[in-house]
């Protein structure tokens, strides 16, 4: 009897949905599995980063002598699936194949949709199997960005006024083709299974990539024989983020700095206003020549009006790597700035066309850092509105990359 573990690995908890299948089919098999949450979400990656991560993800769990892989990434499956099969000994099994397959079974209509990461819809693996496995299949795909994050925030429970006006937003297209079996091509996305059943109805069969995944025949799927005698999930294992800022030396914009504002015209208003709201960010960050990196997030904040000046107030999180820290933005006419106070310290100013010194202090240690603003547009009113920012970052006088972000705020409904 082989002894050996299976190895499951993941750019966070979601792959924990593949193991508590496999643990279910194979209750005496030792897994082990490695989330890697120090470098989540891998939606937003290119393919050369995404191997390189994976390989790395490999090469680790290579050392506890494995039997069999399954990468519990929909975005790993997707784009780097048949390099790593290649250079690997143990049998690596993904999850997009098994879900198709499923996918087909199930449908009545001949319309499937597709949800996943950015990269997994951009590769177009999900399509290709459907065409070789029914070319007369419709499948439409949708990229929702904001779901993985949102699911490592644990903001993954129906009556979470964010994940649900996320859903709502990014599911309607969905809703309106009339899809009748709906494929949750991350493992993310089943801990989210209730929120996105209200929203496309019961008449919508989910498919969960890794439960399909576990279910594969072979040493790494549901109909291999049972393993160790010992049983039990082995040593579950996680890269948590460390107190390191990425190599600019400052958050990634969108992940730590989020805002928005606008005046709406010369029009001053002469009354105050609060509110709660939602926003759903969208940072890029450029180093050298290197395609950006691209981060999206959604979070709850408060908007005030007061006077023609309009600030914005939210908390950091985890994944923003700066959580314990309040981060606020206010708009005063053709200038933006924004404070941060609590675990990190800091000011900087936004204004077209013009540079600013500030000094940002951590517990890492304190920078200079200039900003030289290329773009500000601001449009905002007391139901929602978009601020977008282009600018060039200096840390202790020496530039380390371009960063844009745009932010779209919209009214809290509960």
């Amino acid at each position: 009897m082989n002894q050996r573990p299976i190895g499951v690995f993941d750019s966070g908890l979601g792959g924990l949905t593949a193991v508590r299948q496999l643990r279910r089919l194979m209750p005496s098999e030792n897994i082990i599995y490695f989330g890697d949450t120090a470098r989540v979400p891998y939606g937003n990656r290119g393919r050369e980063t995404l191997l390189k991560y994976a390989r790395q993800d490999l090469r680790f769990l290579r050392s506890f002598d494995l039997k069999a892989v399954v990468i519990a990434c929909g975005t790993v499956s997707a784009n780097c699936l048949e390099e790593l099969r290649r250079e690997s000994a143990a049998p690596v099994t993904g999850v997009v194949e098994p879900a198709v397959e499923r996918a087909a079974a199930a449908t009545r209509s001949g319309k499937v949709g597709l949800i996943a990461t950015r990269a997994s819809v951009g590769s177009g693996a999900y399509e290709r199997a459907f065409r070789r496995l029914d070319p007369a299949l419709e499948v439409r795909a949708l990229a929702c960005p904001l779901f993985v994050p949102l699911v490592e925030e644990g903001r993954c429970r129906p009556g979470d006024v964010v994940i649900e006006t996320v859903a709502r937003e990014y599911l309607a297209p969905l809703r309106e083709t009339g899809v009748d079996t709906l494929v949750l091509g991350c493992t993310h996305y089943p801990l989210l299974r209730e929120v996105i059943g209200a929203v496309m109805g019961p008449d919508v069969t989910l498919i969960d990539v890794g439960q399909e995944a576990a279910n594969l025949p072979g040493p790494a799927g549901g109909g291999g024989r049972p393993g160790g005698p010992s049983g039990g999930l082995g040593p579950v294992l996680y890269q948590r983020p460390g107190g390191e800022f990425p190599a600019a030396g400052l958050p990634v914009p969108g992940r730590g700095g989020r805002g928005r504002g606008g005046t709406g015209g010369h029009f001053s208003i002469l009354m105050m206003m609060e509110k709660e709201i939602i926003l759903f960010v969208r940072g890029e960050q450029t180093y050298d020549s290197d395609s950006p990196e691209v981060t999206e997030l959604a979070t709850e904040g408060r908007m005030t009006m007061d006077n023609g000046e309009i600030t914005l107030t939210y908390q950091e999180s985890e994944l923003t790597g700066m959580e314990g820290t309040t981060t606020r933005f206010t708009i005063r006419g053709d200038t933006v700035t924004l404070e941060r106070t609590g675990m990190v310290v800091s000011r900087m100013e936004f204004k077209q066309g013009e540079r600013s010194s500030s000094l940002y202090e951590t517990p890492w240690g304190t920078m200079v850092v200039d900003v030289a603003t290329t773009r500000l547009a601001h449009r905002l009113t007391e139901r929602g509105g978009v601020l977008e920012i282009a600018f060039t970052i200096a840390v202790n006088h020496q530039v380390t990359g371009e960063n844009r972000f745009k932010i779209r705020v919209k009214e809290m409904t509960r």
